[in-house]
């Protein structure tokens, strides 16, 4: 996908709502938002859709997608430590997904998981 920065993380999650799973990658350096184009390839969104960090000094420590103020939206929450000297305080952002016009796309359906079921053995 073209990110140079040292991954830490990565949460998966439709940030805008398209149908299709979108990829945050946490960062040494600076953290990515890809949006899913829906045949197979992603975009950098991280500034249209608004969620660059102001201090590239920042280490990535995780990202989660969820609903936390339940409007049906996805908001992306982003950990990071400081890489400055002068703090050793850790951060975290949050930012909701802005939409961002294009075109109708439908993703592929998830393949379905296959279960087995392992029967153990009786106690003689």
């Amino acid at each position: 996908m073209g990110d140079t920065g040292y991954g830490l993380g990565v949460a998966a999650g439709d940030y805008d709502n398209d149908g299709c799973p979108d990829l945050f990658v946490n960062n040494f350096g600076r953290n990515v938002l890809y949006r899913n184009n829906g045949n197979g390839t992603f975009t950098d969104v991280t500034n249209r859709a608004g969620v660059q960090r102001s201090n590239e000094n920042l280490v990535g420590a995780g990202a989660c997608f969820l609903d936390i103020d339940g409007d049906g939206n996805l908001e992306l929450y982003v950990g990071n430590y400081s890489s400055s000297p002068t703090t050793s305080t850790s951060s975290a952002s949050s930012a909701a997904s802005p939409p961002i016009p294009r075109p109708s796309i439908t993703c592929p359906p998830p393949t379905p998981s296959i279960a087995t079921t392992a029967t153990a053995p009786s106690p003689t």
